[in-house]
């Protein structure tokens, strides 16, 4: 898992693997006041870029979800969003799983999740055995507008 804000990407380039720092630097360009919510047309045809807008929740009603084929990057546009983080355990009690998705989402133990907040322009990039929680409240549940881009594990 890393976490970072788009403004310090000039920084922090070298550290990410050239898939993920092309998806950060499209992201960084985009004009979100101009796209509609959805799938974003981008020069990476191997990613999908997702804008969509959501209500964050209280951590107790989220689900903790891994991916198999993909690397997640959560990038927040407005609002507030808490993502819950562990480590991946084969303790972990899958509750459903979605193979054409590439979802698996796990039983929800947030005392064991770490939180990292996200104002607009953070990001957060979640590895395949990143267990991660979405969209939690940082206080009270509201309206966030955010990018999850799919980066194909096999592009790295």
């Amino acid at each position: 898992m890393i976490a970072g804000h788009i403004d310090c990407l000039e920084q922090a380039g070298a550290e990410f693997p050239k898939a993920i720092l092309a998806a950060l630097q499209t992201l960084a360009k985009l004009d979100f006041n101009t796209l509609e919510d959805g799938v974003i047309a981008t020069e990476h045809a191997e990613m999908k870029f997702t804008l969509f807008q959501a209500m964050s929740d209280v951590a107790a009603n989220k689900k903790p979800e891994t991916h198999i084929k993909n690397i997640d990057i959560h990038y927040l546009v407005s609002g507030e969003e808490a993502l819950g983080y562990q480590p991946f355990s084969p303790e972990l009690k899958v509750t459903e799983r979605f193979v054409d998705a590439d979802n698996i989402f796990y039983e929800n133990h947030p005392d064991c999740q770490s939180m990292t907040r996200l104002a607009p322009g953070g990001f957060a990039i979640y590895f395949p055995w990143d267990v991660h929680m979405p969209l939690c409240a940082t206080g009270v549940p509201g309206k966030v507008r955010k990018v999850v881009v799919k980066v194909p594990v096999s592009s790295l």
